[in-house]
């Protein structure tokens, strides 16, 4: 639903289903894309969170940077895309470029024009 852009309607069926099992993993990370994608970084940030204390992701590390970022906690955004790039060192099924180009945006996004 969230794909289809009937973001409202996933946060109903996710609300479900995380009442159902509050830490579920995928629910939450689905969640937290879902009402980021309405405005909602800091609703976003604790689903990621959740979902972090579950696995240990290298893509939701950097989408918690995004939300960290979107709420202008710049310092933490930058310190969690260090750590999604540490996790993608030495790996070669994890590939740095997303983790850099949201460092790029953030960076970005601090800057005047």
């Amino acid at each position: 639903m969230r794909r289809a852009g009937d973001f409202t309607g996933a946060i109903d069926v996710l609300a479900d289903a995380l009442t159902a099992d509050p830490e579920d993993t995928s629910a939450n990370a689905e969640m937290a894309r879902a009402l980021r994608l309405i405005g909602d970084p800091a609703g976003a940030e604790e689903h990621l969170r959740v979902a972090l204390n579950s696995v240990l992701d290298y893509q939701l590390v950097v989408e918690l940077a995004g939300v960290v970022a979107e709420q202008n906690r710049i310092k933490e955004s930058l310190d969690l895309i260090d750590a999604a790039l540490g996790m993608a060192d030495g790996n070669p099924r994890l590939d740095p470029g997303e983790a850099l180009l949201v460092r790029a945006a953030i960076e970005r996004g601090g800057q005047e024009d």
